[in-house]
This record gives C-alpha cells, sequence and structure tokens, in this order.
C-alpha cells in the first residue's frame, strides 16, 4: 500500500511539473504573438487650430494599408486629436472633421512617415458654380426673428469710392468705415494671406482715377 501511494505521489508530482513547464512555454509564445506594434506620434494641433472651423467638435482617424483596406479606426475628441498615435505600418491616415450632429465636413489626409496633411474640404476641385449646389452649411447661423439677405461675400453692398484706401492696414479700414462702407473681420485664415476685396468692397479712388486717365490717353 505504501509503495502504491508513493507511486501515485511521484506521478502527480511529474505531471505537475509537466503542465507548469508547459504552461510557461505557452505563456511565451503569447508574449511573442502580443509585441506592440510600432506607433507614430501626430501633431496636428497646428492645422487643427488654423484652419479647422470651431464647430467641429469629433475627430474620426482611419488607418488603411497599401490595398486600401482600414486596419483602424478611432474615435478622438478634438482636443484628444490634437496629439495622438497611429500604425507606423499605415500606408495613409484619413481624418474624418465631424460637427457635434456627426456630420462630416472636411478630411485631412496624411502619411504616418510623410512631412506634410492635406486639408481637402467639400468643393474641392469643383468649378465655382458646382459649389453654389453642395447642400451644406459651415458654421454658419441661418435663422433670425428678422428677414436678412445671406451673401458668401461683401461685393453687393456699399460699394463706394473711399480717398486714401490703398489696401488691407488698418488706416485704410479706418478711412473706410468712416467714408460709410463696409469692413470685414476675418480669422482663421493661416498662412493665406486675404485680398483686399475679401476685407471690404470700397474702391480707391485714386486706383479708380489711374485707371481712367491710363485709358483715355489709350483712346487719345
Amino acid at each position: 500500500m505504501k509503495s502504491q501511494s508513493r507511486s501515485r505521489l511521484f506521478k502527480a508530482f511529474v505531471w505537475s511539473i509537466f503542465f507548469s513547464l508547459l504552461g510557461a512555454c505557452s505563456d511565451g509564445d503569447n508574449d511573442a504573438q502580443t509585441t506592440p506594434e510600432p506607433m507614430t506620434a501626430v501633431d496636428a494641433a497646428s492645422i487643427l487650430q488654423q484652419y479647422i472651423t470651431p464647430n467641429v467638435t469629433q475627430v474620426r482617424v482611419v488607418a488603411s494599408d497599401v490595398s486600401g483596406s482600414i486596419t483602424s479606426t478611432d474615435l478622438f475628441t478634438r482636443e484628444e486629436a490634437a496629439n495622438f498615435r497611429v500604425p507606423t505600418a499605415a500606408e495613409k491616415v484619413e481624418m474624418g472633421l465631424l460637427t457635434v450632429s456627426d456630420q462630416q465636413i472636411g478630411v485631412i489626409i496624411f502619411q504616418p512617415n510623410g512631412d506634410k496633411m492635406t486639408l481637402i474640404l467639400p468643393g474641392d476641385g469643383l468649378a465655382p458654380p458646382d459649389v453654389l449646389d453642395l447642400d451644406i452649411v459651415i458654421n454658419a447661423d441661418l435663422w433670425d426673428r428678422e428677414a436678412k439677405m445671406l451673401t458668401g461675400g461683401l461685393g453687393f453692398s456699399n460699394i463706394i469710392g473711399v480717398p486714401g484706401f490703398t489696401g488691407t492696414d488698418s488706416y485704410s479700414e479706418q478711412l473706410v468705415k468712416e467714408a460709410g462702407g463696409n469692413w470685414n473681420t476675418l480669422t482663421g485664415c493661416g498662412d493665406i494671406a486675404p485680398a483686399a476685396s475679401d476685407y471690404t468692397s470700397a474702391q480707391s479712388t485714386t486706383y479708380q482715377l489711374k485707371s481712367t486717365l491710363r485709358a483715355s490717353r489709350g483712346k487719345g
């Protein structure tokens, strides 16, 4: 009886060692299979601040491989999207710009190993008349208690000639306002320098006079 008990204990001991070794090997294989994927840090704070309107509240980040298959998808708040990480092996990353109503109004496209980001907005590549047919309004209030005309610029309001008006400087702005003209306050233009016509529909009488004189001399 004692020899049989000892034999059973020995077998149990051997089996316990075997299973512990087997578990250790399995754990090692799992560790090898779950090696973290190389990631690339993305800094999108500048493009979000300079070019994206405040009504964008969320950003959907989609990474895809060479074949175009989606490899990962993440949804970030606007604040979180300023700095995040994407798989280094991704061929293309798209940042879908979403409003509070979950409407996508644009997309930022880049490569993890690239050196530039491309912002694509509704209407890119379309002729101006076709852009007017787009059923989308970005960062605008359409409702008011009084009937008003909605315009895309100031081209048809207060078109007047202003002596001394030369451009977009503060002195020209003051002259236009004192003469009763309009002046649009522009923000979020980034590196783009707006033309004088983007600020006001006022015209320089000095420029107009020179143009008239040239035209009259040419006829003579």
